[in-house]
């Protein structure tokens, strides 16, 4: 997952973060750690929680019909 890109809508929708994972740390298998090169708080600084989220660049993950990727 290095290079993918999460992002997490704020409270209310009102804004997004976006972190660039660096690297990942699966060795517990109900709690993956995800660790950041950079990002952060493009929309609320000082808030460190995030709401509903997604991840981008990762072409492993299209696993269903319907699922794309742009190269």
């Amino acid at each position: 997952a290095a290079g993918a890109v999460i992002h997490t809508w704020g409270r209310d929708h009102w804004y997004t973060n976006m972190f660039e994972i660096a690297f990942q740390n699966a060795s517990n298998p109900t709690n993956t750690a995800f660790y950041f090169s950079r990002g952060g708080v493009q929309g609320n600084e000082g808030t460190t929680a995030g709401y509903e989220w997604y991840i981008e660049n990762v072409l492993e993950e299209l696993d269903i019909a319907r699922e794309w990727y742009f190269d």
